[in-house]
């Protein structure tokens, strides 16, 4: 029906007037339904930020629709760049994080000897520390790597921005979530999971091949990259997919059971995952993965010798040399908040050097253990050997503090004696070795905290059981009254050594408690340590973390012997010890019985 709108009716043009036609019904839907799908997209922006967003400012938004603005503002006051994103990744470039219990390093770790503490990025973070008071050097603040925390960098690769996981799992159809997941693992986990080759994995997933991606390894990686319940639905889906698979060994199949071990050691199930590392061992075994090949093609060639190291760290032929082809390894480039240039990661020297440590260890337990019940020390000239080769490997320290207590641990009257300079050797060694692990372990949390997931449970565990073995033996009066090499914190009066020590048990307490928030073993392995301490220590450390109250932690000891079947063994045995006694699953049956009994 003409409304005088539009000029084109005769009748209208003949008495010299505007037509004008009133929307059709057809048109009003059309328009409305515009206007909904406008809206529901707005929504479901909305939740993308919810779930991808830190949670300090997911908690911005939920105030934001709380207090009555409409989804479409706040989609477009995130999009726009406004300072809720810019600031929720923008650290500042002054020292971030401070130490709890006592700020300052402690006195002990202060030697000229600590090479650690005259590192670049030692300096950087005492340049931006707001203490300093000399001008701190320009060019040192501006790399980024050194002048902010790893959790602020974003993963760029191109492959990773056009993946659509949702094509490959019926757990989630938001791409952007799970493309956001599997950037935390790559620059999280990746680095120590040497099981797939990131850039073939994704070149597939992003293209639909079947080469080097599959549903069931999608899932077990994606299962492995988030620890909440979509951690279990994912996990559900990949055991599924593994039940369904064929007898026809796969590479992706051999990939995803590793993953699926993985990801069951983080929730204390480590029992039961280790039969899918057999299994794919089997597989690999089927498939010549750990027979050199010559012939074929290149990147098939390739991701089979990358899994074979990944999986068994043993494979009778070299990994290639870094800068000679570094396409083996492939690359991890990051880009940090306002600095455009790209970062890598090192990935390829990260995982020769992984590779080789894991080769030194495997000796190590061959010299260490065997089927006999009589302690063993590894020869003297072993350990010097196995200590020169491990000086150039990372987790170098907490590996020699066990190698050479066990030296220490066996009474002379059942092996061959130490001499007196072995001895001492191995004591100054020890000492060494510790202040060099606290050293790192607090430079790493002064630039990234411990919140954000990465290998650290051990180490804390590790100095942290020193720790408390050390305020035990102070309290009880067996810590030597002189300063021995063996005790590197111990200071000049009773009150600082406990003061030092106290300060390191309350920092590796709360590493693990952060990392809690990661993955479930850490909280058990924190429930652990904690019922170690004596009853100022506990009130000391819940200054700082949230502790249970007694009837919560009466049921939480309930659920963790229930929920936790896992043959983990906790650092507080050396080399020559009763493994048993460390199991993780025995000591959380051993504490609950404890908490019964009183």
């Amino acid at each position: 029906r003409c409304d005088g709108a539009r000029p084109t009716c005769s009748e209208c043009a003949s008495r010299s007037t505007e037509c004008r036609y009133s929307e059709t019904e057809a048109r009003q839907i059309r328009k409305k339904f515009q206007r909904l799908r406008d809206r529901r997209t707005a929504h479901g922006e909305l939740v993308d930020l919810l779930q991808t967003l830190p949670e300090s400012d997911a908690f911005e938004i939920l105030r934001r629709i709380r207090a009555g603005e409409n989804a479409e503002g706040i989609v477009r006051h995130v999009q726009e760049g406004n300072l809720l994103m810019e600031l929720s990744v923008v650290p500042e470039t002054r020292l971030r994080y401070q130490f709890p219990y006592i700020a300052n390093m402690p006195s002990a770790l202060l030697t000229p000897e600590n090479k650690y503490l005259s590192s670049l990025l030692y300096e950087a973070i005492q340049a931006g520390s707001p203490s300093n008071e000399a001008a701190p050097a320009q060019s040192l603040l501006e790399q980024s790597p050194y002048a902010k925390p790893i959790h602020a960098a974003r993963m760029i690769d191109p492959l990773l921005e056009q993946a659509k996981a949702s094509e490959w799992t019926s757990v989630s159809t938001n791409d952007r979530l799970m493309r956001r997941l599997l950037e935390e693992y790559f620059v999280n986990e990746h680095p120590w999971e040497l099981v797939i080759h990131k850039d073939y994995f994704l070149e597939d997933l992003s293209t639909g091949k079947t080469d080097f991606c599959s549903s069931l390894l999608v899932n077990a990686l994606l299962a492995k990259a988030c620890v909440n319940t979509l951690s279990y639905q994912f996990m559900a889906e990949a055991r599924r997919l593994w039940e369904l698979e064929d007898e026809v060994p796969k590479l992706t199949t051999i990939q995803a059971g590793c993953l699926l071990h993985a990801a069951m050691n983080l929730n204390g199930h480590d029992k039961f995952g280790r039969s899918y590392t057999k299994q794919s061992v089997k597989m690999a075994q089927q498939m010549g993965l750990f027979h050199e090949h010559q012939s074929g093609n290149r990147k098939l060639r390739n991701a089979k010798a990358y899994t074979a190291w990944g999986l068994a760290y043993l494979p009778p032929y070299p990994l290639p040399d870094v800068a000679q082809n570094p396409g083996f390894y492939g690359e991890i480039w990051l880009r940090y908040p306002l600095d455009q240039q790209l970062y890598p990661m090192g990935f390829g020297h990260n995982m020769k050097a992984f590779c080789g440590l894991r080769i030194i260890l495997n000796d190590i337990c061959a010299m260490g253990f065997s089927l006999s019940t009589e302690p063993i020390r590894v020869s003297w000239s072993h350990a010097l050997q196995l200590q020169s080769r491990l000086e150039t490997c990372c987790e170098y320290y907490s590996i020699l503090i066990l190698l050479f207590d066990s030296q220490l641990s066996i009474p002379d009257d059942i092996v061959s004696p130490l001499t007196s300079a072995q001895r001492d050797t191995a004591e100054e060694t020890i000492a060494q070795a510790a202040i060099q692990l606290e050293s790192l372990l607090r430079i790493y949390y002064l630039r990234h905290s411990f919140e954000s997931y990465g290998l650290l449970m051990i180490f804390l565990t590790h100095l942290g059981n020193i720790t408390i073995t050390h305020i035990q033996q102070l309290n009880e009066g067996t810590l030597p009254s002189q300063p021995q090499p063996q005790f590197p914190l111990h200071l000049h009066t009773r009150n600082e050594t406990l003061e030092a020590l106290r300060s390191t048990i309350i920092l590796c307490l709360k590493g693990l408690y952060d990392q809690s928030r990661n993955f479930y073993v850490s909280g058990i392995v924190f429930d652990v340590m904690k019922n170690r301490l004596s009853a100022n220590e506990k009130e000391l450390v819940g200054r700082y973390v949230t502790l249970k109250d007694a009837e919560a932690e009466e049921v939480a000891a309930v659920d963790r012997s229930q929920r936790v079947i896992s043959e983990y063994v906790i650092p507080i045995v050396g080399l020559n010890g009763d493994p048993e006694e460390g199991k993780l699953a025995n000591l959380v049956k051993k504490f609950g019985d404890m908490g019964v009994e009183e």
